[in-house]
């Protein structure tokens, strides 16, 4: 069994340790100088404040701290001797010495483990859309606690929609223009247009609107799938459309445009644990996925497209 070790414990760390605990996985220590009042009681004899205080016998960590820190805090788990490492997106680190010394790295992206990302792969390779026109994703809600701890709502939320779109492709999209606003200097909300051949995307990231949104769209010449990320929910309108006409209240003919809508059966899963299974599948057989070192190099030269 592999032991593992959470540096995190916080808003997004908590889940991590839910799911691990809940798993039955080795949690040997969790690193948290600031643990929340609702932290569990039966883990809390593993609780440690410093990474300096990492047990001896750690194979695998977790590493579920703010963005800011990743650099860090990953150097320090190097130092401890531990050499598989689980970074939450978007690892904000540089992973090539990492790399070259043997570390097997994943990051985080969590949307991958999505059920609905497998009914959309498999939309796409039985190829019911035809030829992909045009695609877009709106991933919008609010700032996260310290914004300037999570860089920027491209690192904290377009990232997922960009790894997401790139993983159906099957191939980096280029991308074209990036239009930003910012807040206190920190880009809050951003409109990113990029292209692949002669497909078109847009992805629509920002901290400034309430309510909650993880939508796609993928339009192509048989119809288009619309999926809630959020809900685990998709569904398909073909292009062969019926009109009805009706008379309007001055006897006008009214035509109103449908098209039959297929939804899909999502069996709905909890993307983490997927997620965390597949990363301690990966510890046991030390089968580790390539590592795309270009990524966080083309997201950080984005705002300057």
């Amino acid at each position: 069994m592999t032991n593992y070790c959470l540096i995190g414990a916080g808003s997004m760390g908590s889940n991590h340790l839910r799911v691990m605990h809940n798993m039955g996985l080795s949690i040997k220590a969790i690193v948290e100088p600031q643990p929340r009042d609702d932290f569990p009681a039966a883990l809390k004899d593993r609780l440690i404040s410093s990474t300096d205080d990492l047990p001896t016998d750690i194979d695998a960590a977790v590493i579920a701290v703010p963005t800011a820190l990743h650099a860090d805090i990953t150097q320090q788990i190097v130092d401890a001797g531990v050499k598989k490492i689980f970074i939450e997106k978007p690892a904000f680190i540089e992973p090539q010495p990492y790399l070259q010394a043997g570390i097997d790295l994943i990051v985080g992206y969590i949307e991958l483990f999505n059920p609905a990302f497998d009914c959309v792969r498999q939309v796409l390779s039985e190829n019911r859309l035809g030829k992909i026109k045009r695609i877009s994703s709106s991933r919008l809600g609010g700032p996260p606690r310290d914004h300037k701890k999570a860089k920027s709502v491209i690192w904290d939320l377009a990232v997922h929609d960009i790894r997401f779109i790139e993983a159906l492709l099957g191939s980096a999209v280029n991308f074209d223009h990036c239009a930003v606003r910012r807040d206190q200097g920190v880009v809050s909300s951003a409109l990113i247009s990029a292209s692949l051949g002669d497909i078109i995307i847009s992805f629509d990231a920002s901290w400034d609107v309430a309510n909650k949104k993880r939508t796609l769209e993928i339009f192509g010449e048989n119809g288009y799938v619309h999926v809630d990320l959020a809900q685990q929910e998709a569904f398909m309108r073909h292009n062969e459309f019926t009109r009805e006409g009706n008379l309007d209240f001055l006897g006008n003919m009214m035509w109103s445009t449908f098209a039959e809508e297929v939804k899909f059966g999502i069996v709905k899963e909890e993307p983490l644990k997927r997620e965390i299974a597949f990363f301690d599948e990966c510890c046991r057989t030390g089968e580790f996925p390539v590592y795309d070192v270009s990524f966080n190099a083309r997201i950080e030269a984005l705002t300057h497209v």
